[in-house]
């Protein structure tokens, strides 16, 4: 018996100041990727928050949260896209509660 996807936590932080759709599309191709290829579980807007510390002088960041079902192939390459789109601020993927890498 094939073993089950992990469930996965993708918080992705995203820069206020881009125009909100560039930001909704951006996301819109980020769940259509995980759909093609796993499960999408759900999809937060947890909306704009301040940062802990600022990230290349962002005080704040359009928090998101998308949970997914899927193989790691596909936790890796999103957060290979994710790492070069410019409205992302910063993002991390996480399996049961720990970080994924």
């Amino acid at each position: 018996m094939a073993a089950q996807a992990p469930t996965y936590d993708l918080v992705a932080l995203l820069d206020p100041t881009v125009d909100h759709d560039v930001r909704e599309t951006l996301l819109a191709e980020v769940e259509q990727q995980i759909i093609a290829e796993g499960e999408l579980v759900g999809a937060q807007d947890w909306g704009v928050r301040p940062l802990a510390f600022e990230i290349e002088d962002s005080k704040e960041a359009a928090y998101h949260l998308i949970q997914f079902k899927g193989p790691s192939a596909l936790l890796t390459e999103i957060d290979r896209q994710l790492k070069i789109a410019d409205p992302v601020v910063r993002n991390r993927g996480t399996i049961g509660g720990s970080l994924c890498q």
